[in-house]
């Protein structure tokens, strides 16, 4: 199984897509030891964000967002970045690199084969449109 950082669009929604159905996890039920979707916190339970920024004038330290899960299928997950100064991002001539971690591959499950994604699929990257 493996998951693609297919693409990000303009308006900072971050689409993955994998390459065979999972189960989604259902958050609406609270049940031991699992989470309730008012309980979720993305960038820590989900996916870690971080930033290769290739402009000059825009520090790391600079560039705030949060994240919010606006659809997971069976065979995607959207999540929306929300900046709090979008034009910071992918200044000047280079556009700047999103990196992102899956936090937890125990969420991504394989519908065929019961398996957890697979540590070679963990770390992703793509290039943050201006």
């Amino acid at each position: 199984m493996k998951v693609d950082l297919d693409e990000i669009t303009r308006d900072g929604i971050i689409k993955f897509k994998f390459n065979q159905p999972l189960i989604v996890p259902n958050f609406e039920q609270k049940r031991r030891n699992l989470l309730a979707m008012s309980d979720l916190d993305v960038s820590r339970d989900i996916v870690q964000i971080t930033f290769g920024l290739n402009s000059e004038s825009t520090k790391v330290t600079d560039v705030r967002f949060t994240l919010q899960i606006i659809e997971w299928e069976e065979d995607h997950l959207h999540v929306f970045m929300n900046f709090t100064d979008p034009l910071q991002i992918s200044q000047g001539n280079y556009r700047d690199q999103l990196k992102v971690k899956i936090v937890n591959p125990n969420l991504f499950i394989s519908k065929l084969s019961g398996e957890p994604l697979p540590s070679s699929s963990l770390k992703l990257s793509k290039s943050i449109p201006r």
